[in-house]
């Protein structure tokens, strides 16, 4: 099934939880789209599998803790790894990709969420 998850974070939230509900047989969700490239090595039109996510606009003014990472699926992930053998045309990236409702736009900030997380793209 495939099927619009919207704009912003809580939008696709609320779209796969509506699904969930509507289809509890489903046992993977699967969140694609576009994202800005982080890492010099990659090109558009290349494919970033996320191995996690980290939130690098997660900010408390008053704590001071790491920022939030969430580990993606890893037999989905180990899947995906084994699919992508032989594929031709693109990269199909394994990699951390930063998550936040920041619109990265000048190449300073992109090497501040670069060192920041390590992630190999920055979505939103």
């Amino acid at each position: 099934m495939v099927a619009p998850g919207g704009q912003g974070k809580t939008q696709v939230a609320v779209q796969a939880q509506y699904l969930i509900g509507q289809f509890p047989a489903v046992e993977l969700v699967v969140c694609a789209g576009a994202a800005g490239s982080l890492a010099p090595d990659l090109s558009v039109g290349d494919v970033v599998v996320g191995t996690e996510t980290v939130e690098h606009d997660y900010r408390l003014p008053f704590a001071t803790r790491p920022l939030p990472r969430f580990p993606g699926h890893g037999p989905s992930i180990d899947a995906l790894r084994r699919s992508a053998r032989g594929i031709g045309g693109f990269r199909v990236a394994f990699d951390v990709i930063a998550s936040g409702d920041e619109d990265v736009v000048t190449s300073k900030r992109v090497l501040e969420i670069r060192d920041q997380t390590g992630a190999a793209c920055v979505a939103w």
